[in-house]
C-alpha cells in the first residue's frame, strides 16, 4: 500500500520530479511542494511550499546532475532554482 504524502496539494497534481533525495511536484494549485524521500516510512514528508506563480504549474523538470530544476506555468513563466538541503 502507497502512503499519501501528507498535506496534499489543494488541485490536480501536474507536474514531479527528483532532485537529490527529494520530490518536487507541482499543481494546479499555484505551489511547488518539496517533500524529502529519507523518511519513507512516515508520512511527513513535506518540507516546505511556495506559492510562486500566478497561474498553474504545468511542468517540473530536474536538470542532469539533479541540482537544480526548472518549473514553468500555464502563464508563460519559467523558473530555475536550487535546493538548500540544510
Amino acid at each position: 500500500m502507497l502512503a499519501p504524502f501528507d498535506p496534499p496539494h489543494m488541485d490536480t497534481v501536474t507536474s514531479l520530479t527528483v532532485v537529490n533525495n527529494n520530490l518536487i511536484s507541482g499543481s494546479k494549485d499555484k505551489n511547488l511542494r518539496l517533500w524529502s524521500l529519507q523518511n519513507s516510512t512516515t508520512n511527513s514528508h513535506i518540507r516546505c511550499t511556495t506559492h510562486t506563480f500566478n497561474d498553474y504549474i504545468n511542468t517540473v523538470e530536474s536538470d542532469r546532475n539533479l541540482q537544480i530544476f526548472y518549473a514553468g506555468s500555464r502563464d508563460g513563466q519559467v523558473k530555475v532554482a536550487t535546493i538548500n538541503n540544510d
